[in-house]
């Protein structure tokens, strides 16, 4: 079934003045009833502000492009009755004149209540995002709500007329309840659908709370985005504009300056001007400087995504230097360490040779030079304390059981000795440092790691122990 114009009112989410709602609803309502005709409607409210087959002006190479009346995402019936404007026509007009080499700068010259939430973001999206290509003034020239003022905030600056409206920012959609209306016209209408929500909200039955809630989420949806849209536009936080800016409220001239939503009150040819000048940052989002220097919280914000990308340049190569002094002084302690490690193994190496040229220097006097062989022979093989007994072979015959024991311990002792454990007592490295010790050498039979990754990751998780094998070594 074709729709009628309510319908099309009614089907909208609307960000637009509520009076000029009410008013293009009265119209359309009188139309309807066949009290007031099409032409009479146009009289009425004026031209359309942006038609297809027209091109938009040039003035000092400056393009002129019309944000009139009602704005609607395509030229249609609300468009032709309303003076109103297609945005699909706006954004045309709007990525001609960026590619016009006869086009130095564009000024929108905005009279508009708003329009519907279905493209305008579309709308805003283009200017913002054509910042820097050309100079691009917002001329207010009476009035900029709602759909309006989303647009006219994405220019680089804003000027307008003393008593022009600002603002209205806010979301509307209505339902109109027919039931009273079709009861006393002796019509019932009846409901056929599939999907709980699908008729949720019909004008055939006064609306529940849960179908306003349905109707209700999509308008808060809107108005998020709208919000969100403007912060950025403004250069401003969410909680500045909804204090300051949006709820729906309206600023009139100066009013607006002072709440931050536009940058000057002035005249057209103020805007021409300021076109001309090619200065045309928003003083809120980039504020043109006079001075030739920019710093870097005026390039934060004349041009938000190329900081970024400088920032993150900025940041991939100070890692990498970062990284690479890492690495160096990391090596540095590393050899540092080794160096260390190796000092005291050398130390250790020392001990043990003197140990054992005591050791063996005991055995030769006690049993000869053949005994001393035979125990040379034993520690180069690295023989443990265990084999000791295998000492009985070299042991000469007329030594007493007695000596045999004694020099059996002895020479036991030597082998502990040149093995890395002191004679007497004390012990080198205790049942904690030997554990500690072994974790490492696990860790690094694991990883196949050095020795300074290994005692490393093991003291992680090894504080104790590493405190006491360190003490060990110190002690060695």
């Amino acid at each position: 079934m074709k729709k009628t114009i309510n319908d099309f009112m009614l089907d909208k989410a609307w960000a637009i003045s509520e009076a000029k709602y009410n008013e293009i609803r009265t119209f359309l309502d009188l139309r309807a009833s066949g009290q007031i005709t099409e032409e009479s409607i146009k009289a009425i409210i004026g031209p359309s502000g942006n038609i297809a087959d027209e091109k938009y002006e040039v003035i000092d190479r400056t393009a002129i492009i019309p944000v009139v009346g009602v704005l609607a995402k395509k030229a249609n019936m609300i468009t032709d009755f309303s003076g109103g404007t297609s945005m699909e026509l706006i954004r045309k007009d709007f990525e001609a004149a960026l590619e016009d080499p006869a086009v130095d700068s564009i000024i929108m010259k905005i009279e508009s209540p708003g329009g519907t939430v279905d493209g305008s973001f579309e709308t805003a999206d283009l200017v913002f995002k054509s910042r820097g290509k050309k100079p691009i003034i917002a001329y207010i020239d009476g009035q900029m709500a709602s759909a309006a003022a989303l647009i006219g905030t994405a220019a680089d600056f804003i000027i307008a007329s003393s008593t022009s409206v600002i603002g209205s920012v806010g979301v509307y959609r209505e339902h109109t309840d027919r039931s009273e209306a079709l009861k006393q016209q002796g019509i019932k209408k009846t409901n056929i659908s599939a999907g709980k929500y699908k008729t949720i909200y019909s004008s055939n039955n006064p609306l529940s709370e849960e179908g306003r809630a349905v109707m209700q989420a999509p308008v808060d949806t809107y108005y998020t985005m709208l919000v969100e849209a403007v912060a950025k536009q403004r250069n401003a936080s969410v909680d500045m504009v909804l204090d300051k800016m949006a709820e729906g409220r309206e600023f009139i001239g100066q009013e607006a300056v002072d709440v931050e939503l536009i940058d000057q009150i002035g005249s057209f040819d103020d805007a021409l001007e300021k076109s001309r000048s090619k200065k045309t940052t928003n003083q809120n989002n980039f504020n043109a400087q006079e001075e030739s220097i920019m710093t870097p919280e005026d390039y934060l914000k004349s041009n938000p995504e190329g900081y970024k990308a400088i920032m993150a340049a900025g940041k991939a190569e100070g890692l990498t230097e970062g990284k690479a002094a890492g690495l160096a002084e990391g090596k540095a302690a590393g050899l540092a360490e080794g160096k260390a490690a190796a000092e005291d193994s050398d130390a250790v190496t020392a001990v043990k040779t003197e140990t054992e040229t005591s050791i063996l220097a005991l055995v030769g006097a006690s049993f000869g030079d053949e005994a001393k062989a035979s125990l040379e022979k034993m520690l180069a093989a690295k023989m443990t304390a265990e084999h000791v007994i295998a000492a009985k072979s070299f042991l000469g015959t007329g030594t007493t059981v007695t000596t045999v024991q004694t020099t059996e311990e002895q020479i036991l002792k030597g082998i502990e000795s040149s093995q890395g454990e002191a004679l007497g007592d004390t012990k080198l490295q205790g049942e904690d440092t030997r554990d500690f010790r072994a974790k490492v050498d696990a860790y690094k039979l694991e990883k196949s790691c050095t020795e300074y990754d290994g005692i490393k990751a093991i003291r992680a998780t090894d504080e104790a122990g590493y405190e006491k094998w360190m003490e060990s070594e110190q002690k060695k």
